[in-house]
């Protein structure tokens, strides 16, 4: 009966782990959230392995670190990958709940950011933004990732506009300028959210060349 009982307690707890959300995973830290977004900071040392945890939500990922990692589906096998620094792109989960585990195979951390897409998509259409030192990635039905790139002490601008950003630069520092509002800097793996409306200015302050992203949230 005793062996019993703790098999059982086994299985639950397993069953509870497998159900543990990406919001409550200790290594996927919120840094920021609204009613639009919640953006997850993922951060693995050398050595350290996720809880299995699910991910259902719209998502864009960006990943800043160049690591050796292992991944496994839940029921599956184990695969092993590398992460590339500076990729990013978009997962709907709309037909499939993921849930998995990963870990840190390198001797060097791990460092991803997780943005979950909160609101419902009203289907308002906006033109897609045609600017210099931007590049359109991915056109999604929840989200747009551009591509941006500035050299030393070069600026991007974009003048008010009915959908809301999130910046985020990969390496290099830059600071960000929103009308009448204080200004913002930031280095590579922060990320900054901007308002829908508002005017901004994005000034590379390093002495390197920088590229990140920003990522459009569709209305």
């Amino acid at each position: 009966m005793k062996v019993y009982f703790f098999i059982v307690l086994i299985l639950v707890s397993k069953a509870v782990d497998a159900q543990v959300s990406v919001k409550d995973e200790p290594n996927h830290a919120v840094v920021f959230e609204n009613q639009y977004v919640r953006i997850l900071d993922v951060r693995l040392k050398p050595g350290d392995t996720t809880l299995y945890h699910m991910h259902q939500t719209p998502s864009v990922f960006l990943c800043y670190s160049k690591t050796r990692m292992g991944n496994q589906e839940q029921g599956k096998e184990q695969t092993q990958s590398e992460s590339q620094k500076g990729s990013a792109w978009y997962r709907s989960f709309a037909k499939t709940v993921q849930i998995h585990r990963v870990w840190n195979r390198d001797s060097v951390p791990f460092h991803t950011v997780d943005i979950e897409i909160l609101a419902s998509k009203t289907g308002i259409a906006v033109k897609r933004i045609e600017k210099a030192n931007l590049e359109l990635i991915a056109d999604e039905e929840r989200v747009r990732i551009y591509k941006i790139e500035l050299l030393p002490k070069s600026i991007f601008q974009l003048k008010s506009n009915p959908t809301q950003f999130i910046l985020s630069p990969v390496e290099g520092k830059i600071e960000v300028s929103i009308l009448r509002g204080r200004k913002n800097k930031l280095k590579g793996g922060e990320c900054l959210w901007i308002d829908r409306n508002q005017s901004f200015k994005v000034t590379n302050i390093s002495n390197i060349k920088v590229f990140g992203y920003l990522f459009e949230i569709k209305p």
